[in-house]
């Protein structure tokens, strides 16, 4: 009668379980090869009324760069005070942020 208390699987299995995970990261990065790399910056201080403009600016766009394009007008939003939100919310379009966006916010 054969020990069953310590089956050994065999080699073909173990085998077609390496390729098996080994497919699946293949896949998973090539998956993976159009997204842009995880990167992260530090979050830029809100805009408030009577900041250097230019500045916040300069340090705004690489920061929305990063961010989803579904995601960057809500992104700028939040980085204005409460003042200057209140001011030029309902002036930024839906959809994503251009030359236009920040033209409205000077």
């Amino acid at each position: 009668m054969a020990d069953n208390t310590n089956p050994e699987k065999p080699e073909a299995d173990v085998s077609a379980n390496a390729n098996n995970i080994l497919i699946d990261a293949l896949m998973r990065l090539g998956q993976s090869e159009n997204k842009p790399t995880s990167m992260s910056l530090p979050v830029p201080d809100k805009f408030g009324i009577g900041d250097d403009f230019d500045m916040w600016e300069a340090r705004v766009r690489p920061y929305l760069e990063l961010c989803e394009p579904g995601h960057r007008r809500y992104t700028l939003l939040s980085l204005l005070g409460q003042d200057a939100f209140t001011l030029v919310h309902e002036e930024i379009p839906e959809g994503g942020v251009s030359e236009e966006t920040f033209s409205i916010l000077r």
